[in-house]
């Protein structure tokens, strides 16, 4: 299984898009197949939301492997960052699998965007919970790209002695 570490800083910059032509042609090469239609539509709904209105600075792309088994984990601040990891992801060819609390299923266009992209409910605090984990490991063994949000607080930001 290979596992990505996606630094702060690396000499990868130029994978970032750069201005709204490049952002929009980006669009054409992300991956299509095996997306799910619910999902699928949702990317293409957002995307270009995402592109225009978004900067892109992203870094650590080489490091994600073109196809076969990947673990990507993230940190999760804000609610954007489902939409903003999956355009990430998918800008370097790959189509990520979340694990998701269970209750987004209940939501229901929520629900079918994650059931279409096959995404893996996870039901915390219950006997179910590993379920996640073998679901995540499966994915995995069968050559998915498996995202998760690591669970913790936030980096406090320095304010300068200031509290």
């Amino acid at each position: 299984m290979a596992a990505v570490l996606i630094p702060e800083a690396t000499d990868d910059t130029s994978t970032a898009p750069r201005g709204v032509r490049e952002k929009f042609l980006l669009t054409l090469r992300t991956p299509r197949r095996g997306r799910g239609f619910w999902y699928g539509l949702a990317i293409d709904v957002l995307w270009p939301f995402v592109m225009i209105f978004t900067r892109s600075g992203w870094h650590g792309g080489r490091h994600i492997p073109a196809e076969g088994p990947v673990l990507i984990a993230s940190n999760h601040v804000s609610f954007a960052d489902p939409v903003t990891v999956t355009a990430y992801v998918l800008a370097h060819g790959r189509i990520p699998r979340y694990l998701a609390k269970a209750g987004l299923w209940k939501v229901p266009v929520v629900r079918s965007v994650l059931a279409g992209g096959r995404h893996i409910p996870v039901h915390r605090g219950t006997s179910k919970a590993t379920d996640a984990y073998r679901d995540a490991v499966k994915a995995v063994e069968a050559g998915e790209c498996v995202l998760v949000f690591r669970r913790g607080r936030s980096p406090r930001i320095p304010t300068g002695g200031r509290r």
